[in-house]
């Protein structure tokens, strides 16, 4: 019933969080909109361009936050570098990592960047949380896909120790893993711990970075 209450009140603050992004994009169409009038006005001021260029990603991550739906070509290495941004005010910081394969971080999938580096957030603060040492994340290629992987060295636990660890947020991170047509799941790896793994299937993994020119 706890873990219920937490859920639910979980949801309640993501709906208003959403609620709040909505009402946040009025003033940034405005915004916009008058950029787009002096822009007509001074096409060739440098300011006013680099201004618009911000609104625009500003209005792309409301977009995206506000619908599961909306995806786009999303490099692993920028996913990574947002996932660590979201964390960086944490106390917890110092003891975040990247593990993996770093040549993961030049693929190039179709996702919903806000989503899925949301989900990433949510199981690293879980994991430091519940564990004091090292946490690790990263992503690693697999035969149908690629793993984004959180991985820690703690106790570890059993079937009810997962559900009760994993439970904040759980929801959130399961629903963004099946939205990208992947699955969400908890492992004891090999040496102790605990690994929660996005899998994302090789139908989501466009290629690499490489082959797409810069």
């Amino acid at each position: 019933m706890a873990q219920l209450r937490e859920e639910g009140r979980r949801a309640r603050v993501f709906r208003e969080l959403q609620g709040l992004v909505h009402d946040l994009r009025r003033p940034l169409t405005v915004i916009m909109g008058l950029g787009d009038v002096l822009m007509a006005e001074r096409p060739g001021d440098l300011r006013l361009a680099r201004m618009m260029v911000s609104a625009e990603g500003m209005d792309r991550m409301i977009q995206e936050i506000l619908s599961g739906e909306t995806a786009g070509e999303v490099r692993l290495r920028d996913l990574y570098d947002l996932v660590l941004s979201q964390v960086s005010p944490m106390p917890y910081r110092g003891r975040i990592f990247e593990a993996g394969d770093e040549a993961v971080g030049g693929l190039v999938i179709r996702a919903n960047l806000m989503r899925l580096a949301r989900a990433l957030t949510n199981l690293l603060d879980n994991a430091a949380n519940a564990y004091d040492g090292p946490v690790e994340f990263g992503g690693r290629r697999v035969d149908r896909g690629v793993e984004l992987f959180v991985l820690d060295r703690g106790p570890g636990f059993g079937v009810q120790g997962q559900e009760v660890r994993f439970g904040t947020g759980l929801t959130f991170v399961e629903q963004v893993a099946r939205d990208h047509g992947g699955s969400f799941q908890v492992r004891t790896p090999e040496g102790g711990g605990c690994e929660a793994v996005i899998f994302l299937p090789l139908g989501e993994v466009d290629g690499d970075a490489a082959d797409r020119g810069p």
